[in-house]
C-alpha cells in the first residue's frame, strides 16, 4: 500500500523526495502544478489537491498505509494537518509520521504558538486512536544558518537564543528518521516510547520506518514516540 508524503518540497520533505523518488509506492501531495514541477521526475504518484479541500483530502490518503505528515507554520496548519491524518486514519493507515518541534519550558519561558500547534495536532491523532504514531521533535534546523553564511564566514554568528543552549540538527538527518535509513550505534529497533525522552537522532534512535509496513492485524510496537534534540548539541 503507497505511502503519502506531504510537503514533498519542503524543508525536510525535499529529502525524503530524493530518497523515495524512485519507489512506485509513494504519493506526493504537492497544491499546484509548480509544486509538481518542482518535483522533478518521481516514479510514484503526484497526486495534486488542497489540503483545505475534503474531496481532495480523501483522495490523497486513499489506499494509503504510511503518512509523513508536515505542514508550514500557517493559521491552517492545525486543521490541515488535523484533517489530513484523521482522514488517513479512517481510511486504514496504520503509520503516521509527523514532523513537530522541540518544546521549550522553563522559568520566564511564555508557550509559543509553533509547539502549541504542534502539540494540538499530536493530541488530535492520539484521541483518533492512530495505531502507530511517531512525532519528530528537533530543536532547530542547521540550515537556519545558510543565510547568514556570509556572516558566519566574517566570524559572526548571531543566535536569537540568548544565554540558552540549543541543539540544531541537519534537515537531512531528521528526513532519514522517518524514512528508517539511519543506522543506530546503539543497534535499537525503534525509538523511544516515553514522550520526555531526549535523544540525538544519530546516537539512540534507528529510524521512524516510514518505509516499514506493519502486518495487518498485528499489535502496533509503540503508541507515541518521540524526537527530541539534546540541549546543546551542535550536530
Amino acid at each position: 500500500m503507497p505511502i503519502l508524503v506531504t510537503t514533498p518540497n519542503g524543508t525536510v520533505g525535499r529529502y525524503l523526495t530524493e530518497a523515495l523518488r524512485d519507489r512506485s509506492d509513494v504519493r506526493f501531495l504537492v497544491r499546484s502544478e509548480a509544486a509538481a514541477k518542482a518535483l522533478g521526475k518521481v516514479r510514484g504518484e503526484v497526486f495534486r489537491g488542497d489540503v483545505t479541500d475534503v474531496a481532495d483530502i480523501r483522495g490523497a490518503v486513499a489506499g494509503v498505509d504510511r503518512l509523513y505528515l508536515a505542514h508550514p507554520f500557517a493559521e491552517d496548519q492545525v486543521a490541515a494537518e488535523t484533517n489530513l491524518g484523521l482522514a488517513a486514519i479512517e481510511a486504514g493507515a496504520r503509520r503516521i509520521i509527523k514532523l513537530g518541534a522541540r518544546a521549550f519550558s522553563g522559568n520566564g519561558i511564555v508557550p509559543d504558538a509553533v509547539t502549541s500547534a504542534h502539540d494540538t495536532i499530536t493530541e488530535r491523532l492520539r484521541s483518533a486512536g492512530v495505531p502507530e504514531l511517531t512525532v519528530l521533535q528537533p530543536d532547530r534546523f542547521l540550515q537556519n544558518f545558510l543565510p547568514a553564511a556570509a556572516s558566519i564566514a566574517k566570524g559572526t554568528l548571531a543566535d536569537p537564543a540568548g544565554p540558552g543552549a540549543r541543539g540544531y540538527v541537519d534537515v537531512r538527518d531528521i528526513a532519514e528518521v522517518a524514512i528508517g535509513d539511519r543506522p543506530a550505534e546503539t543497534g535499537q529497533d525503534r525509538l523511544r516510547s516515553h514522550e520526555t525522552d531526549r535523544c540525538r537522532p544519530s546516537r539512540r534512535i534507528k529510524s521512524a520506518h516510514l518505509t516499514q509496513s506493519s502486518p495487518r492485524g498485528s499489535a502496533p510496537r509503540r503508541r507515541l514516540t518521540s524526537m527530541r534534540q539534546d540541549t546543546g548539541s551542535t550536530s
